[in-house]
């Protein structure tokens, strides 16, 4: 069953920008979501006001690590940004978007320019459907608009770009239903909000021979038949969070019927399902669970570093990603005329990979299988950071960490599949009769946990030693780069 954290990254899995709050539901929201290209099945919509109340609560929490994940949730944000939405469209085999639009506003006046964007990114002014775009190396092209907003279109595929962009004339694609109601029905104050659409997307004849296999529901003696017909009339998943005193958040399945087959294993399916896909929040497992009607839903609170985890994995892309329009169009040009470009952009990018680094070490609540993708997710963040000016060195640095997390993923997830290749499948049993007679019966799940068990030994061993081999590596450029910047690294 694919769904959210999906709790989301994208990457992973997507972009994420942001908001202020306004007293009616979904207003501003559609107002940036009136032209996503045709496909959608997946949206995101991020309120940086929001964020920052909720990491400003967390302030003065007796937690060192919840205040060190809200200071990162400020470092995911850009400053004057306001709110976006996302739009994409994502393949749920590899929990990756295909493509995705994205449309920011930011406080007017303060959208840089097409140029300062360019200089930043290390890419080149384009004119694309009449209109001046900036290509990025990074795999996107970026169009400002006008006092205020901002659009991001991933990948870097021109004509895909050129249709979207002429598309903005004319009538819009209508959004799958589900994802249109969703934004609807959101308030404009709710901090981060991801919706994806299933309908047709999952056969309940396939889901019976997945069903069948969770241990969740044989435990439960759940009704198979019943359960496998409501999984295929799942319409979406969405998944949200708001701030009261703390960050909260409900995961939400939506069906075209009644969810009474969940009453029972409800709440362990999903975990299991979740953590199958290296998908698990921590929190999920003792958030509280229910059918409501035709929907089952879980909610509870969440941490900070949770928060951070779902940006990681939705975004894909780097914690200061647009730190440098930090101050507008001027940025650029401020910092040349000082003569202190490569220090700064070389700091800049240091301090990222940190940041980034701190979330590799936040092992909090995560399975083993679940650090293998997180690794991954995390690995691609240090890969997509701006590199423009930067210090060559750090680059080979920075390049190497991604690497060692990188490896240390790819390690778990090799361990992972070649100890199920090992499992023995079939239960094995025999009967004598003789004086006395007898019977033996072994189902092999305490060879096959044994297994396990060592796969993810040796793949958290690996772990441990490339982030060992980071940590020399980062005292060794930390050294390097102070002496030879005279600033501290």
């Amino acid at each position: 069953m694919s769904s959210p954290r999906t709790v989301l990254t994208a990457s992973t899995l997507i972009l994420a920008l942001f908001a202020s709050a306004s007293s009616l539901p979904g207003a501003e929201w559609a107002a940036l979501l009136t032209h996503p290209p045709a496909g959608a099945n997946m949206v995101v919509l991020v309120n940086s006001d929001a964020l920052r109340l909720g990491a400003a609560k967390l302030k003065n929490a007796k937690d060192g690590a919840q205040k060190e994940a809200a200071a990162n949730i400020l470092a995911e944000i850009p400053e004057h940004t306001r709110r976006a939405a996302i739009a994409a469209f994502v393949d749920f085999d590899s929990l990756e978007p295909v493509w995705q639009s994205t449309t920011a506003t930011f406080e007017k006046g303060k959208v840089p320019t097409a140029k300062a964007i360019a200089d930043h990114e290390g890419g080149y002014l384009d004119q694309v459907a009449g209109k001046t775009v900036v290509w990025s190396p990074r795999g996107r092209y970026i169009i400002p608009h006008g006092a205020d907003r901002l659009a991001v279109y991933k990948p870097a595929d021109r004509p895909g770009a050129a249709r979207w962009m002429r598309g903005l004339t004319k009538p819009a694609q209508p959004l799958p239903d589900y994802l249109k109601k969703t934004v609807d029905r959101t308030l404009d104050g709710a901090a981060l909000v991801l919706a994806v659409d299933m309908v047709d997307s999952i056969s309940p004849v396939s889901a019976k021979t997945k069903l069948g296999s969770l241990p969740s529901l044989a435990n439960a003696k759940a009704e198979l038949d019943a359960l496998s017909q409501l999984i295929g009339d799942l319409h979406g998943v969405t998944f949200t969070v708001s701030v009261e005193d703390q960050f909260m958040g409900e995961l939400r399945f939506d069906f075209g019927s009644a969810a009474g087959p969940l009453n029972k294993a409800g709440k362990d399916l999903v975990v299991e399902a979740f953590s199958r896909r290296g998908l698990l929040l921590p929190e999920l497992r003792e958030w509280k669970g229910g059918v409501h009607g035709k929907s089952y839903v879980l909610d509870g609170p969440l941490d900070a570093s949770s928060v951070i985890n779902l940006l990681a994995f939705l975004t894909g892309s780097p914690s200061t990603d647009d730190a440098a329009y930090h101050g507008g169009a001027s940025t650029a040009e401020s910092t040349t005329s000082a003569g202190t470009t490569q220090a700064q952009a070389s700091k800049r990018y240091f301090t990222s990979v940190q940041r980034i680094l701190s979330e590799c070490r936040d092992t909090k609540g995560l399975s083993v299988a679940q650090r293998g993708v997180f690794n991954d997710k995390l690995s691609r963040k240090i890969d997509q950071l701006p590199l423009l000016h930067v210090d060559k060195d750090l680059l080979d640095y920075g390049a190497n960490i991604a690497q060692l997390i990188r490896g240390a993923g790819a390690a778990i997830r090799t361990a992972n599949v070649a100890a199920g290749g090992q499992k023995a499948v079939a239960a094995t049993s025999s009967t004598w009769y003789g004086y006395g007679g007898g019977f033996s019966f072994n189902d092999n799940s305490e060879y096959n946990s044994s297994l396990e068990r060592q796969a993810h030994a040796q793949g958290m061993q690996q772990h441990v030693t490339n982030m060992e081999q980071v940590d020399n590596l980062t005292a060794e450029i930390r050294r390097s780069m102070t002496d030879k910047y005279q600033i501290e690294f």
